[in-house]
Parts: structure tokens; C-alpha cells; sequence
């Protein structure tokens, strides 16, 4: 008996064939632009850059967006700048089309240009639907056979010998081991670090690590990669020691990435043992998403594995609580001393306290929140009745001429006494 078959869909086969031949290019995308950035920082914090769109590159650390043709390619014949003309870039200076080594398939789009392409790709595939006859086999993924493994394999050596050529790279250490897997010697990666331990570019920041002009990576400390050595709080602490401590020589902690730690110059001495010492307490209150204590005096001190010891006083450090008798939310306090208020900004010590809610109210207001909060905290270390003079002579700061004396009185009356000698009386309104 004849078996009737169902009619092939040609039109849906034609397009699960170009989506899968879409799917292989997207791979291929994101691993040439993986190689192409793996060369360049962030212009403004030195971190590591991901293609987020064509034309338009994030950095990793402090999220900044930008087009990394114009910010890092030249005019090859005079030296311009570029810049994007709808579908191009073309030369600021001197007109001539630039060709950018960081676009995929050689094309940026603008947002109108965008809108255009995709009313065009719309018409196109419509125009397809009528015109494909083809018979083609069904398929719904790509088919990862030996010419596909061959065609990875090619890009992937190309890409290595294009490191090679240049000279520099930031690979992965994994990276590296495995160009030479493939005979490809590629000298190691450029040092890839940041100064300081705490940070991610999201504000409001902790106080800065410095670190001197010329001073050598191979003079810097990292932390002890071993969970098991120190508490959570020690990476903190050693920030903020280097950040405020006084030394007679540079004392500067760096951080590195797990996937750079191979690397002969990321064979840094570590930092070990933390100890935090204090005085005596003064005050202590619950300002904003954590414990804040003022205390008299505060010493820090970090041991090295080259047998060094780095101490010094400071006006900021973090305290970690023991985990009986507290709370599981609370695990540690925030230590300040009275010279704190002089020398730290206050979003130094909110970064520490917890910093901005995203959920919450704008940046802006929150700051001025948590501002008013420590303010308080630093006017009750003064006197039980400093909050109340400080709030008086904040009212008294708009009264004009100069004054010489206020006096309030019960009844609601306030008498003004100027320098020049006369006297306003200021009496409530009649009810």
C-alpha cells in the first residue's frame, strides 16, 4: 500500500538552516572580540573590556560604556581621530574612510540606520518566503561535524599567531598554556591588576590605595589566596591600612584575578595575619545598614610572608564580631576616631556601613541622608546638647545684618541683637 507523504515545509527548513548558520556566527563573534580587547583597558579605571554591541564596548570593572574604534584607533594616514558617520567611520581631520579592526562584519549602525536595516531585513525575509523553492534538510541546530571542529581550530590558532605578531596580550594564564599547545610561544600576559583591595567602581567608593608614580608591580602585596587563613574582614583592613596608614616606605596591596595568578610577576609576597587593636570605646550607634563605634585609638598591623610587619594608628577600620550572641546579620563593626571627622569624607565611611540602596531613593538623597546621620553621630560624641546648637546656629546662619546675640524665648518671641547696636524683636503672629 502506497504511503502518502506529508509535504516538506520549504520555507520554515530555509530558515532553521540561516538560524543555525546565525548561531555559529554569533560564536564566532564573541571569540574575535574576546581576542581583539584582550590588548586594551578601560581608559578610565585600566579594567578589562567585553563587545557588548557592535561599536560599543563595556568595561568590566566600573561599567563605562564607549566606541572603542574612536577611543583607541587612529587614521592610519594622518593620525585623526574617527568618527561614526551612519554606517562608517571616517576621519575627523582628514575625511578618509577608516577601516575598524573592531567591528565583527564591518558594520556600526547608528539607532536610525538601525531602525532602517531591520524594516529592510523585514522586507527581505518576506521577499525570501516567496522566492525559496530549494529542497534543503531539516535542520534545527548546527551540525558540529569535522569541518566545524577543523574551521574552530583554524580561527583559534590565526588568533594566537595574530598575539604573537603584536607582541602583547592580556590571555587568561589557561589561554596562554594553551597557545603553546599549539606551538604558538606567546610572551606572558601584560600585568593585570588593580590597586587596592576594595571597590568595583560603583559609588560611593572607600578611600583610595595610591600607588607612586613608578613604583614596580614586584614591590606590592597580595592577599593570601588560602580561605582558610584570617577572617572576611583582613582584605578591609589591609585596604584601608594602606590607604591611611603612614609608612616609611610605600606599602601597596593589589588585587588580581584567579585567572592571572600563574604568572611569573603575579608571584607577589602575600599578606597574612591582620590584627586590629583599639582604645577605649566612646560612643557607639547603629547609623544606616550597620554598627558604627568610636573609639579613642585604632592600630592595624599586617604580617607578609617576606617576613615583614606594616602597622600603623588609623581613623578607620572594620571589626569583625563573634558569631555567638549576635545576630547573623551583624558581623562587624564599623571603628572610627574622633580625627575621622576631619579627614575622611563621609561617603568613605558609608561605603563601609553599606553604602546606596539601589532599590531605594536617588544617590543624591540617600547621601544627604546618611551626611545628616553621621553629623549627629559626631555631634553626640561632642555633648547630649551639641545636635541642638549646631541646629540653632544653622537657623541663625540666614539673619542679616551681622548679629551679635539671638534670644528665644518661651512665649515664641526671639530678640536680634546686631553689631551695629539695634535690637529687632521678632514676636509669633497673633491667633
Amino acid at each position: 500500500m502506497e504511503v502518502e507523504q506529508e509535504p516538506l515545509d520549504i520555507v520554515s527548513q530555509a530558515f532553521c538552516m540561516a538560524a543555525a548558520v546565525e548561531r555559529f556566527m554569533q560564536q564566532a563573534r564573541v571569540f574575535y572580540y574576546a581576542v581583539i580587547l584582550s590588548g586594551y583597558s578601560c581608559p578610565g579605571c585600566g579594567g578589562n573590556l567585553e563587545m557588548v554591541s557592535e561599536g560599543t564596548s563595556q568595561c568590566r570593572s566600573c561599567g563605562s560604556c564607549f566606541d572603542p574604534t574612536v577611543t583607541f584607533q587612529r587614521c592610519e594616514s594622518c593620525g585623526g581621530k574617527p568618527r561614526l558617520m551612519v554606517r562608517r567611520y571616517q576621519c575627523g581631520n582628514c575625511g578618509q574612510d577608516v577601516t575598524s579592526r573592531f567591528l565583527f562584519d564591518g558594520l556600526v549602525f547608528d539607532a536610525e540606520y538601525f531602525r532602517q536595516k531591520m524594516a529592510e531585513s523585514r522586507e527581505r525575509k518576506r521577499e525570501l518566503r516567496k522566492r525559496v523553492r530549494l529542497m534543503l534538510p531539516a535542520r534545527t541546530r548546527l551540525v558540529e561535524n569535522e569541518a566545524y571542529q577543523q574551521l574552530k581550530a583554524a580561527m583559534e590558532l590565526e588568533a594566537f599567531r595574530y598575539l604573537q605578531r603584536r607582541g602583547h596580550h592580556r590571555l587568561a594564564y589557561k589561554e596562554y598554556l594553551r597557545a603553546r599547545e599549539l606551538d604558538t610561544n606567546l610572551p606572558e600576559a601584560e600585568p593585570v591588576f588593580r590597586v587596592g583591595l576594595l571597590g568595583n567602581g560603583d559609588p560611593p567608593e572607600p578611600v583610595e590605595v595610591r600607588m607612586p608614580d613608578g613604583f614596580p608591580l614586584s614591590g606590592c602585596y597580595r592577599m593570601n589566596p588560602d580561605p582558610n587563613l584570617g577572617v572576611e574582614t583582613d582584605e578591609a583592613n589591609t585596604h584601608l591600612l594602606a590607604a591611611l596608614g603612614t609608612f616609611k616606605q610605600p606599602f601597596v596591596p593589589v588585587g588580581i584575578d584567579r585567572d592571572y595568578l600563574d604568572y611569573r610577576w603575579a608571584k607577589l609576597p602575600t599578606i597574612g595575619k591582620v590584627e586590629v587593636s583599639v582604645g577605649k570605646k566612646l560612643q557607639e550607634s547603629w547609623l544606616w545598614s550597620g554598627n558604627l563605634v568610636c573609639v579613642d585609638a585604632i592600630t592595624v598591623t599586617a604580617q607578609t610572608s617576606d617576613g615583614r610587619s606594616w602597622s600603623s594608628p588609623l581613623c578607620l577600620a572594620i571589626r569583625p564580631r563573634a558569631k555567638e550572641g549576635n545576630p547573623p546579620w551583624l558581623e562587624h563593626d564599623v571603628l572610627v576616631t574622633p580625627e575621622a571627622q576631619g579627614r575622611l569624607q563621609a561617603s568613605a565611611i558609608w561605603h563601609h556601613l553599606g553604602g546606596w540602596n539601589e532599590d531605594g531613593d536617588s544617590y543624591e538623597t540617600q547621601d544627604g541622608e546618611f551626611s545628616q546621620g553621621l553629623n549627629r553621630f559626631w555631634a553626640q560624641l561632642v555633648g547630649p546638647n551639641e545636635q541642638l546648637r549646631r541646629d540653632l546656629m544653622t537657623a541663625a546662619e540666614g539673619i542679616r545684618p551681622k548679629w551679635k546675640a539671638v534670644t528665644v524665648s518661651a512665649n515664641g518671641e526671639v530678640r536680634i541683637q546686631f553689631k551695629s547696636g539695634k535690637m529687632k524683636v521678632v514676636r509669633p503672629p497673633v491667633t
